[in-house]
């Protein structure tokens, strides 16, 4: 019998930082100038020749010090700066905008980036934490999953082509009681990264972000 409590997770309910790195791609400026890097991306290499998600975001340094980042067109991204010399760059709208770093108050360099809207959300696990895929579209995925092992998943989004798209998630997320009391660190709620270990039976949560959500239904056994 699945458990029918469950709990609505806000986007800051539960995030434990995980370690790790990215391979980044760094992207020269129009005019040569500047190096633009991406990280915190959401997947093992960081390019900003890849469409970023809506509702995602990503974090860009600057090839040179002193420099500042802004979007010329804020509708589709904007930029705060972060630390370490960083600038956080949040996806907001469907579209190009160019990215330009500044030298005290001078347009220095540029380049492009791409936000596409998500068609759909989709979970990502190991080889090793699957039985079985079940029933599944653009709004539904059923997994078979091993009872009583710890499986850890992505969830990650998609564009209408089914290629994956980039940038650190902000989810709300809704999860049954008990999935929510299985949660194993290292894990982040509203990114996607979730480590679980599941009880025998029929267990639920579902994500939404920027008008997108999937409801994922695991079968432990």
């Amino acid at each position: 019998m699945r458990n029918s409590t469950r709990l609505l997770l806000s986007v800051l309910s539960l995030s434990v930082p995980l370690l790790g790195g990215a391979c980044n791609v760094t992207a020269r400026g129009d005019r040569g100038i500047v190096g633009f890097t991406p990280d915190e991306c959401g997947m093992l290499i960081c390019s900003l020749g890849n469409d970023l998600a809506a509702g995602a975001s990503i974090e860009v340094s600057l090839s040179a010090p002193g420099l500042t980042l802004r979007s010329d067109d804020e509708s589709v991204a904007i930029v705060n700066p972060a630390p370490f010399d960083r600038f956080e760059v949040i996806a907001v709208g469907s579209g190009s905008t160019s990215l330009v770093a500044y030298d005290h108050g001078n347009r220095l360099d540029r380049t492009k980036l791409s936000v596409a809207q998500p068609a759909r959300y989709g979970v990502i696990i190991g080889s090793d934490g699957v039985l079985d895929r079940g029933r599944s579209d653009d709004a539904h995925e059923t997994w078979v999953v091993p009872a009583q092992k710890r499986i850890s998943f992505d969830v990650r989004p998609f564009d209408s082509f089914g290629g994956e798209l980039m940038g650190k998630l902000n989810l709300e997320t809704a999860i049954d009681q008990d999935l929510y009391d299985s949660l194993g660190s290292p894990a982040s709620l509203p990114e996607g990264l979730i480590s679980l270990s599941m009880t025998p039976g029929e267990h639920g949560m579902s994500v939404s972000a920027h008008g997108v959500s999937l409801d994922i239904l695991f079968d432990a056994r």
